[in-house]
């Protein structure tokens, strides 16, 4: 993976707090600390953009559409309840 170097201002506080995760983890750094939280981050930030994505295409929904989607969930279901993992 091919890395950039940058430079970024941050307030004391926060270096102080990358400092000491740095210093609990065995070979980290605190590019390797700012790395990892910035990944945190984004993975959350596009779950909750999947979940809003998700929220606005069932509201969206028609009743017909809803009908639909309910009776399929109930199928699922309902086949699952007789699935055998054992065998």
């Amino acid at each position: 993976m091919n890395r950039l170097k940058i430079s970024i201002t941050l307030p004391a506080d926060l270096v102080e707090r990358i400092d000491e995760e740095a210093g609990r983890t065995a070979r980290a750094n605190r590019s390797a600390v700012i790395e990892r939280w910035l990944r945190a981050g984004a993975r959350r930030q596009a779950g909750e953009r999947l979940r809003e994505a998700t929220i606005a295409y069932y509201d969206s929904l028609r009743a017909e559409e809803r009908a639909d989607d309910a009776a399929y969930a109930r199928a699922v279901a309902e086949s699952s309840l007789r699935l055998r993992y054992d065998d």
